[in-house]
């Protein structure tokens, strides 16, 4: 007769770990040539040392892990099985060669295979994993010697790689699933990643120390980098094979692009977590435009060469933002959107926008090219344009074709000084000229229009010279405007350009730079650079009943006088 016995407890497990040789089951009744003893075991452990024995007239089946550890191995004159979803594992003490024993193969074979053996495992023979279903390698420790002996997955396979490897790629079905779990030190890609363009499906990175590719490989599903997980790319790419699927990188995420590559392509939908990084650490490289209105959570442009922001439209970045040893070409407009605080990287920057609350520091010296502008929106939040240190240099440009502006701040902290430029042109002629600053330090026209030779402006009266600041000339060039007429600047050293609210105004016949000599004749171009706390919010002035007033523009952007307010008191 048969003889059934069940030891399928949930999760229960029987170890065999004699040291020796031992028998796993015991055989039917000798009398009775038919009797059989079929035990059906959740998990089996043969440990120890040894020949594990499945004797004559005996049946062993695994639904769950049969596991061979220290050097025990299977021997088989009874019956050996696996359940549809069973798993073998190698997990010895020594090197481990399989046997068919344990190892079946086909339609008989164990559903999924995990290599834990840090000595290695090598196959005995050509095996094929159950193919009623996706399989799953697991290596964990150890090499995989299928070298000679290969070994043939499933289609819809699954590979999970943290410690182990495997020495030549196996037979894949049509296609398989590659994730990366958290190891001890990087991980190499290896045979494991497929060469052929249509069978890696899914690749998932979850390793804090790293996953370098080793090789271009082509994804046809999704690219997901998760758990703080690093995914180095080196000069190699993992483009997806046509339009689609999803590109996904996680909380503290980074994502390294070498050589002259840029993020991955073909990936319709981009899932860019804001504590995230980008690091293009390579060559000359294009900076690439995120898809679904993504942010660039950490941007790093680092390593050599030039890396080029190619795209007319808006890139947005979220987190910091970190330019090391590079140039930069600046895209039309870079827009730091972070919720939170976010250091940003000196560059000669075309439009800056600024949106969402925390607190935006630069980090280095930088500018706003001449015709572009920096506008704010969102929740508000606060900008610091000289740094943590407050000595840092931020320009608004200024030339032929224009003047930086900054747009409506409403809402917004400005903290820091930056420099205003305005170019003069060639032209010996009078200019009403102010700067749209503020502050109680250095504000005296000296110190913001004179003092450099070849820029600033060339000032003069016929009292100057000594400490008044001025050149010695005919009528001064430069004037003020009291309420009831214009009185001649005496002193640039002790009169304010601005003081801790409100900018002046001066009439300056202006014939060029500051050391120059062009008192009596000649004009060369010249751009004032002006320092200070920029003037936000509304402003108010107050007129006399029949006096005139001279009201320098108090913002650095041009006013549309047709929308301004007028009060006027009736008595």
């Amino acid at each position: 007769g048969t003889f059934n016995i069940s030891l399928t407890g949930t999760n229960s497990t029987v170890v065999y770990n004699r040291n020796g040789d031992q028998t796993i089951n015991r055989s039917g009744n000798s009398s009775c040539a038919s009797s059989t003893i079929t035990i059906n075991y959740t998990n089996l452990t043969l440990a120890g040392s040894g020949v594990k024995t499945l004797p004559d007239r005996s049946a062993a089946q695994v639904s769950g892990t049969i596991s061979m550890q220290g050097t025990a191995t299977l021997t088989t004159t009874g019956t050996f099985s696996y359940g549809a979803n069973s798993t073998l594992e190698y997990k010895g003490s020594a090197t481990q060669t399989t046997a068919q024993g344990e190892f079946l193969t086909g339609a008989g074979a164990p559903l999924n295979l995990i290599i834990d053996n840090p000595n290695g495992v090598t196959l005995h023979a050509a095996r094929t994993l159950r193919t009623s279903g996706a399989n799953t390698l697991t290596l964990v420790n150890g090499t995989l010697n299928n070298s000679t002996q290969n070994l043939t997955l499933s289609n819809g396979s699954n590979i999970i790689r943290s410690g182990g490897s495997l020495s030549a790629a196996p037979t894949f079905g049509t296609s398989v699933n590659i994730t990366y779990n958290q190891h001890t030190g990087a991980i190499t890609t290896g045979p494991e990643l497929p060469t052929a363009p249509t069978v890696l499906n899914n690749i998932t990175v979850n390793n804090t120390n790293g996953v370098n590719l080793n090789a271009n490989a082509t994804v046809n599903g999704n690219l997901t980098v998760n758990n703080s997980g690093v995914l180095d790319l080196g000069a190699n790419t993992l483009n997806r094979g046509s339009a689609g699927g999803t590109l996904t990188l996680g909380d503290n995420t980074t994502l390294r692009i070498g050589g002259t590559g840029t993020f991955p392509t073909n990936y319709n939908n981009h899932n860019i977590a804001a504590t995230s990084t980008v690091n293009y650490n390579g060559a000359n490289q294009e900076v690439a435009l995120l898809n679904s209105s993504q942010s660039y959570g950490n941007l790093i442009l680092s390593g050599s060469g030039t890396k080029t922001f190619a795209h007319a439209t808006d890139t947005n970045i979220g987190g910091n933002f970190t330019v090391e040893g590079v140039t930069v070409t600046t895209p039309t407009r870079l827009n730091f959107n972070g919720s939170s605080s976010q250091s940003i990287a000196g560059l000669a920057y075309n439009n800056i926008a600024f949106s969402n609350a925390g607190t935006k520091t630069f980090t280095s010296n930088a500018s706003v090219s001449p015709t572009s502008e920096i506008t704010f929106s969102g929740i508000p939040g606060t900008v610091d344009f000289d740094g943590t240190g407050d000595n840092l240099e931020f320009m608004l440009r200024s030339d032929t074709n224009g003047t930086a502006r900054v747009g409506n701040t409403t809402g917004w902290t400005l903290n820091g000084q930056l420099r205003a430029e305005r170019f003069v042109p060639a032209k010996r002629a009078w200019r009403l000229l102010t700067a749209p600053l503020k502050g109680n330090a250095n504000n005296s026209i000296y110190a913001n229009w004179q003092g450099t030779t070849n820029e600033g402006l060339l000032l003069w009266h016929p009292q100057g010279g000594g400490n008044t600041g001025l050149a010695v000339g005919p009528q001064s060039n430069i004037w003020s405007y009291t309420g009831t007429g214009w009185a001649s600047v005496t002193n640039t050293n002790t009169t304010n350009l601005y003081d801790g609210s409100t900018n002046n105004a001066y009439l300056v016949f202006a014939t060029g730079s500051f050391g120059s000599q062009n008192i009596s004749s000649g004009a060369d171009a010249t751009t004032i650079r002006a320092k200070g706390a920029l003037i936000t919010g509304d402003k108010e002035y107050s007129l006399v009943t029949n006096q005139f007033k001279l009201i320098g523009n108090p913002y650095a952007s041009p006013i549309n006088t047709e929308v301004m307010n007028y009060y006027r008191d009736w008595e």
